[in-house]
C-alpha cells in the first residue's frame, strides 16, 4: 500500500507544478507586449517595409504593422533567426 502511495504522492506533485507554456503569436494580435529589434539585430533578415517593424513576442520574431501594432507575419523562432 505504501508504493501506491508514493505513486500517488508523485502524481499529484507533477500535476501541482505545471509547466508554464507560452503560446505561439498569431497573425492579427496585438504586438505592444513584444520587444523592439534593433537593426543590427535583424542585419541576417530583409529590410521590413515602410510602416513595418521586426519585433520578439514571446521568443518569436514577428513583422508588426507600426500604426496599429498588429503582427502581420509570424517570421519563425527568435533563437533561430537572430543568430
Amino acid at each position: 500500500m505504501q508504493g501506491k502511495a508514493d505513486g500517488n504522492r508523485v502524481e499529484e506533485r507533477k500535476s501541482q507544478s505545471k509547466v508554464a507554456q507560452v503560446s505561439v503569436p498569431k497573425r492579427g494580435e496585438d504586438a505592444k507586449q513584444g520587444r523592439s529589434l534593433k537593426s543590427a539585430d535583424t542585419r541576417s533578415m530583409a529590410k521590413p517595409g515602410a510602416g513595418r517593424d521586426y519585433r520578439v513576442v514571446n521568443d518569436r520574431v514577428v513583422l508588426v504593422d507600426s500604426e496599429t501594432n498588429k503582427i502581420v507575419e509570424v517570421m519563425g523562432k527568435a533563437a533561430d533567426l537572430l543568430k
